[in-house]
């Protein structure tokens, strides 16, 4: 095991602040986590992006009922797609990772994406992904044309780098927050000896990151939201609600990513 004082060497002495208090914070907000009375499932966790997004949707979902959707030409453990009343898509990131990022069933979400909208060339969406126990990783907006939701983690490493810390062979902050969360669990030894065994280190690294997002949740945003079909909401605007809300009812991992001022919004943000 890596003790205290080996981490903060692991991770490199040079890392810009910026960096090291976005890593303390998220350290922070998995010690709130873990002291909460109980792990939030993924039932949980949709029922509360139900309740955030009955707040802007101006739809009957009573008349709307949920579906799980098959793909034929997926491999059988990622064949289901679950999308409920409320337009949100849900489905096991873990799994899909552990079928090396099958390209077939991420263009099937993508095209299913495109349906909650047909008349548009790209539609943008919200995504947040979740641990095993629940806790809430990162919130995150993309569109279909280029859907980061599906370009994170474990991708490779980053070579030719000037080496001052385990976390520069990273190349995302996600992945960097991730792997200073559990540099522990590595069990790497000496600097010299990652960079000499780099492509073992970096498959133990990509093995880590696969294995740490379980689910995926999706929120199209549609002409169902009229804040955002009007323009008087900007993408950014309900990514940083969403972000918010998740971190007021539990706590998020990255919690700067999706924020783009440091004041809660509390005109977006449930109570």
């Amino acid at each position: 095991m890596v003790n205290k004082s080996r981490l903060r060497d692991l991770e490199g002495k040079n890392n810009n602040l910026k960096l090291m208090e976005r890593i303390e914070m998220s350290r922070y907000q998995r010690s709130q986590y873990n002291k909460q009375e109980k792990e939030l499932d993924s039932n949980t966790i949709l029922n509360l992006l139900k309740a955030w997004v009955g707040k802007f949707q101006e739809v009957d979902v009573a008349q709307v009922k949920p579906f799980n959707f098959s793909f034929n030409d997926s491999k059988e453990s990622l064949k289901t797609l679950e999308v409920n009343q409320y337009d949100i898509l849900h489905f096991d990131y873990h799994e899909w990772a552990k079928n090396n990022f099958d390209k077939d069933y991420m263009n099937n979400i993508v095209d299913m994406i495109k349906r909650f909208e047909p008349a548009s060339d790209k539609v943008e969406y919200l995504w947040l992904t979740t641990k095993e126990d629940g806790m809430p990783i990162v919130v995150g907006r993309t569109q279909t044309n280029r859907n980061d939701l599906f370009k994170l983690l474990g991708r490779g490493g980053r070579k030719n780098i000037k080496y001052q810390g385990i976390l520069d062979l990273m190349s995302t902050t996600t992945e960097k927050i991730i792997l200073a969360n559990s540099v522990e669990d590595l069990e790497l030894d000496r600097d010299s000896q990652i960079l000499r065994d780099y492509e073992k280190t970096i498959a133990k690294i990509n093995r880590l990151l696969r294995e740490y997002s379980k689910y995926a949740f999706i929120i199209p945003l549609t002409s169902k939201y009229p804040k955002y079909a009007n323009g008087n909401f900007t993408s950014d605007g309900f990514e940083q609600s969403l972000g918010d809300y998740l971190y007021k009812k539990s706590s998020i991992l990255n919690y700067h990513s999706h924020r783009k001022s440091r004041e809660l919004c509390d005109e977006l943000v449930m109570k």
